[in-house]
């Protein structure tokens, strides 16, 4: 009898206080589409992970309150981290966009090389590729419109190429990686702006498929 009464106890103490937890609810959807798409989320910082439903919607349940961040992920896109504050016994909604494609960074006029700045999120890309084998990218370099476009294009593969030497030498497969270099033919920027301009002196990875 007494085992019982405190088996019931413990259970109704548990319920009450996963009651005063918060919850993160939300669907993962694809950037460039707008659709729902399958993935998982995760919390490193708990070792949780949950996969979505079918139509992209995920919801993590009795969490502590706090700041936590989430990494979302799908096959064919990159992974994306966002930070949730989850308030007590409060429901959270929040909806993460996922892409096939990913701006590195940008670049000085005429310069082909990476800045020490930039290695962090370098590393970290290569962390995601050895975690994901079956991906295949595409580095596409491109330029902003000043001088001729014969020397852009050798400029923009240079661009792609010091990115996919880094990566390789990290560890990653050459043949997974596809170089190509873009010149000024598709900016995204204005290019009679310096702002435009300098957007569109980057680097992009685009994953082409995943098995």
């Amino acid at each position: 009898i007494y085992i019982t009464e405190d088996k019931k106890i413990k259970h109704n103490i548990l319920v009450y206080k996963n009651s005063l937890r918060g919850i993160i609810k939300g669907v993962i959807y694809d950037k460039n589409t707008g659709e729902r798409i399958k993935g998982y989320v995760t919390i490193d910082k708990l070792n949780i992970k949950t996969f979505t439903d079918t139509y992209g919607g995920f919801e993590l349940t009795a969490l502590p309150p706090g700041k936590y961040i989430l990494r979302a992920g799908a096959k064919g896109k990159f992974d994306s981290k966002i930070s949730v504050s989850v308030a007590k016994a409060h429901t959270t909604n929040v909806n993460i966009s996922l892409s096939n494609k990913k701006i590195l960074f940008y670049f000085k006029p005429g310069e082909k090389y990476i800045e020490p700045r930039f290695i962090p999120v370098l590393k970290e890309i290569a962390k995601f590729l050895k975690q994901r084998p079956g991906i295949t990218l595409e580095i596409q370099g491109h330029t902003d419109s000043v001088g001729k476009s014969n020397v852009n294009k050798h400029v923009s593969r240079d661009r792609a190429q010091a990115v996919a030497s880094y990566l390789i030498k990290s560890g990653i497969s050459p043949e997974r990686l596809i170089v190509k270099g873009y010149g000024e033919s598709a900016p995204i920027g204005d290019n009679r702006t310096l702002i435009g301009r300098s957007m569109n002196r980057r680097v992009v990875l685009v994953i082409l498929n995943e098995y």
